[in-house]
């Protein structure tokens, strides 16, 4: 009787050790789980930061382009006012130019 008494006990120590067993296998899975998730997130998040840097230095560079876009703009634009100014300062003078001949051979 002895005998099956230490037997059942040894039975429930075995039992109870395949139940902690599974549970720290469990736990460990989730823990795991839990560190993968974690991992995942982290680099979500530096994949969204790295996406937004390189929109924000896209903005940047957008804006700059404009920018200089519209200053070369700008530039051509008072070139073009210079040279229309030059052309009816030229214009002015050939008509003065040619009134002074129509007088000159008027008299």
């Amino acid at each position: 009787m002895a005998n099956a008494i230490g037997l059942n006990d040894r039975e429930r120590q075995d039992a109870l050790k395949d139940s902690e067993n599974r549970e720290i296998a469990v736990l460990k899975t989730e823990r795991d789980r839990a560190q993968q998730d974690s991992k995942k997130r982290q680099s979500e998040a530096a994949d969204a930061k790295r996406r937004q840097v390189e929109s924000d230095r896209s903005a940047k560079w957008y804006k700059k382009a404009m920018r200089r876009t519209g200053d070369a703009l700008d530039q051509e634009q008072e070139k073009v006012r210079r040279l229309e100014a030059m052309v009816r300062d030229l214009q002015k003078q050939l008509r003065e130019e040619r009134e002074n001949k129509m007088h000159q051979n008027a008299a």
